[in-house]
């Protein structure tokens, strides 16, 4: 009953830190989240759903599973935060090729403003 029960809180903890990850990243889809440090814009939400997740995780660690798989508990830690970090990769890898493009784009517009073919409007 015990690991079932920290199954759960991992399971809930994991979706909560990733719904934080998420409510972060759709506010500002053209801004990096940072790797070490807080995004410049945050929301309520994602504070709480961030404290949340995190102490849902380590309860379902520290109570149970820590003390029915041993060492082998960090595993599951690692694979509570997997998702959420995956999520912070893939948004800032987006945001990058978007800068690209838009940086090629706008390379474009200058040199066919500098060969006279388009208007400088």
């Amino acid at each position: 009953m015990a690991l079932v029960l920290s199954t759960t809180l991992l399971l809930l903890g994991a979706t909560a830190f990733l719904g934080s990850v998420l409510v972060v990243t759709t506010a500002s889809p053209d801004e990096r989240f940072p790797a070490w440090s807080n995004p410049t814009t945050r929301r309520g939400a994602s504070i709480g759903l961030r404290l949340l997740g995190v102490v849902l995780v380590m309860l379902s660690i520290t109570w149970g599973l820590g003390a029915s798989v041993g060492p082998w508990a960090g595993l599951s830690l690692a694979a509570a935060f997997a998702p959420a970090v995956t999520a912070v990769v893939a948004h800032n890898r987006a945001v990058g090729r978007r800068e690209r493009i838009r940086g090629a784009a706008c390379l474009g517009c200058e040199l066919a403003r500098e060969e006279g073919g388009m208007d400088s409007n």
